[in-house]
């Protein structure tokens, strides 16, 4: 998912973005992945905005890469839990001095 520059408090989103993950079924009971996005140039103004989108550039780019261990112990119980880590960047003329974040989740679940 695409986030915001630290920093900016409204939602903005790149001109473009890719992302590539990999899981890996460690057990029947145990997976994890791994998966990375990078983003580039992200619009000065949100999509909805008036402003023309040619005329919106910022010159903020950012990568990401994030981690995530499912376990089921029994059936229909799944515990997970996500760590992701975001870097924005951008060039001096920008005049945004770029920033990162670190971000975590754990959640679980039960399926009836």
């Amino acid at each position: 998912a695409n986030a915001s520059p630290v920093g900016i408090a409204t939602t903005h989103t790149p001109e473009w973005s890719v992302i590539a993950s990999y899981q890996h079924q460690f057990a029947p009971n145990f997976k994890g992945s791994i998966g990375g996005q990078y983003s580039s140039d992200y619009y000065a103004t949100a999509i909805a905005g008036t402003a023309p989108l040619g005329s919106a550039s910022t010159g903020i780019d950012s990568w990401a890469i994030e981690g995530v261990l499912v376990w089921n112990p029994v059936e229909n119980l799944e515990v997970r839990g996500e760590v992701r880590y975001t870097d924005f960047q951008s060039s001096a003329a920008v005049g945004y001095p770029g920033g990162d974040s670190t971000t975590g989740l754990f959640r679980l679940q039960r399926n009836f």
